[in-house]
């Protein structure tokens, strides 16, 4: 009956809100820098300064943020960009040189960082390991939670978030878009064209393509929000995407 209780999801909430946010970091970063070890990671150039400023362009308008977020580029063909528990994203060189604009990228790093906010990736984490996930917790066993999240490091890398985790951090991410006066319509440009190539089986948020119903809703929440003069990057995108050239940047 206690595993059955424990599945609902006001249950695994309830956990989560109990996790400190310092634990979380300590579990996200073990994950983080294990997958960056094994990737070729961007360290400087054109490609790494334009997600640096999308990224504090965007963390300046979170109110009270408790992550210190750590964003990294990494060279893949793959069009897709995660985030870990405890602020840590990991962006790959394949969705920059298939968006169009920078604030297409922004749109997905926006939503990636709205995941981190709403603790999601804990959620998902919690309610994987089960039982012995919320007992480590409750008798303070920092270590043998984060034994845990080695045991399952890769299942944290490719999470799939729920439907309303994902419907939450598109809506919450088209917020802080508008916040950090960065054009939201980026987000729904890019989501509207990915989800026009099924076939291409893009894995973008390690979920399916964007569905019609989706782009709709955001299209509604995109009208709901104040109308704000969008600040453009300092970066041209074109020069951008040239350095991630068919040879490749230099890692």
């Amino acid at each position: 009956g206690l595993l059955l209780w424990f599945g609902t999801d006001l249950i695994v909430e309830w956990a989560v809100a109990r996790i400190p946010i310092e634990w979380e970091q300590k579990l996200g970063e073990t994950v983080y820098q294990d997958f960056l070890s094994k990737e070729t990671v961007l360290k400087e150039g054109p490609a790494v300064s334009a997600v640096q400023e999308m990224t504090q362009r965007l963390t300046e308008k979170i109110p009270h943020n408790p992550y210190a977020f750590q964003v990294s580029v990494v060279q893949s063909p793959v069009v897709n960009a995660f985030a870990l528990p405890g602020g840590y994203v990991v962006v790959f060189t394949g969705l920059m040189t298939k968006a169009d604009s920078g604030e297409e990228v922004a749109g997905v790093l926006s939503h990636e960082l709205n995941h981190v906010l709403q603790r999601h990736g804990m959620e998902r984490m919690v309610k994987m390991l089960g039982l012995a996930a919320v007992v480590s917790i409750l008798v303070g066993d920092q270590q043998g939670l984060t034994g845990l999240a080695k045991q399952v490091g890769m299942e944290l890398v490719t999470l799939k978030f729920g439907r309303e985790q994902e419907t939450e951090a598109d809506v919450t991410g088209m917020r802080l878009l508008s916040d950090a006066r960065i054009a939201p319509d980026g987000m729904i440009r890019f989501f509207e064209r990915l989800s026009e190539k099924d076939k291409a089986r893009v894995e973008l948020f390690s979920t399916h393509p964007m569905s019609a119903g989706r782009a709709e809703r955001l299209k509604a929440e995109l009208a709901a929000l104040p109308k704000r003069t969008a600040e453009p990057f300092t970066f041209q995108w074109k020069t951008i995407q040239d350095s991630l050239g068919s040879s490749g940047p230099k890692p």
